[in-house]
């Protein structure tokens, strides 16, 4: 079976500021749709965006996220929108 190679169409910004989620953005005073809670002492990470976090950490979670996001955005199924906070 070939490998299929999933090509590059999302950049990802990544936050560090203490009280700011560095995937989502999220803060204290507008969390997660969902609701979530901080889950570092650096306070940079939602518990709403572990998984995401976990995934990228490892080749075959970014291959999926790709494949994931190529399938779904790409493919008309979730509309682009501009995440302003």
């Amino acid at each position: 079976m070939a490998k299929k190679r999933v090509k590059a169409i999302l950049t990802i910004g990544v936050s560090l500021v203490p009280g700011v989620c560095r995937w989502c953005q999220c803060t204290e005073t507008t969390p997660c749709a969902n609701g979530c809670a901080w889950v570092e002492r650096s306070y940079t990470l939602c518990s709403e965006c572990v998984p995401l976090d976990k995934a990228l950490r490892t080749r075959a979670g970014r291959r999926q996220l790709a494949e994931f996001i190529q399938e779904h955005v790409e493919g008309g199924a979730m509309p682009v929108t501009e995440a302003g906070r």
